[in-house]
């Protein structure tokens, strides 16, 4: 009885979680570059005016928004089977003032969150928190005037922690709970299975799960031929 108890606190204990960079992108491309790709291929664009007087690309390692209205935007990732996602990003300005602006959203399953907005000088973001999902993408707007008004940003980062999906509907279990009280895992805080487990009329539940009341199916529910075993 002992070894058996032993054997089913081991088999329950979770599993400890495990962060994952979804997305990070350092700019490492090529100076005067509006497009490029993530270490994990994850490609990114933006739209904005260069023409020598402003500068909307990549510049020493860094995306610069000067004199510019620039929206820099990430094409869409998968972040199915992730949850506590977060972003963070080194964010700084030079010479902004008032009228100066500076957004950072991400969109989960086109759903905006957004995670940072500024009216003149920025400072960096860590660990902001964004919804779980399927699908995201991250977009930086940035609006400066005609004063050499600078917004810089760097080292854009969204992580997740991988979770279990028993379902495998998408949806990890601590974020997919049963919510029919007849079921017996009503309540997912308590069982993390997401697909609801409805007793028959001759079963009941035991520690979240049916347990069969009926082994030879010969009560087959209807009130006038009850016959559980």
């Amino acid at each position: 009885m002992v070894l058996t108890t032993l054997l089913c606190a081991c088999f329950l204990s979770p599993v400890s979680a495990q962060t994952t960079t979804l997305f990070f992108e350092a700019f490492n491309e090529s100076n005067g570059s509006i497009s490029g790709s993530s270490a994990e291929g994850i490609a990114w664009s933006s739209t904005g005016t260069t023409n020598g007087q402003s500068t909307s690309s990549v510049q020493d390692g860094e995306f610069q928004s000067t004199k510019s209205n620039t929206v820099w935007t990430t094409s869409s990732f998968d972040i199915a089977g992730f949850t506590a996602i977060e972003i963070s990003a080194t964010l700084s300005s030079s010479n902004v003032e008032s009228n100066d602006d500076l957004e950072v959203e991400v969109v989960v399953d086109e759903v905006t969150t957004q995670v940072y907005f500024s009216v003149g000088g920025a400072s960096s973001i860590s660990n902001q928190s964004v919804p779980d999902g399927s699908t995201a993408f991250i977009r930086i707007t940035a609006n400066t005037g005609t004063n050499g008004d600078t917004y810089l940003w760097d080292n854009v980062v969204l992580t997740g922690t991988a979770c279990s999906d028993s379902d495998a509907d998408g949806i990890c279990d601590a974020s997919d709970l049963c919510s029919n009280t007849s079921a017996c895992n009503y309540n997912g805080s308590l069982y993390a299975n997401a697909t609801c487990q409805i007793p028959g009329i001759c079963d009941s539940c035991d520690g979240g799960v049916v347990v069969d009341g009926d082994a030879d199916n010969d009560g087959d529910g209807y009130p006038a031929s009850y016959d559980c075993d």
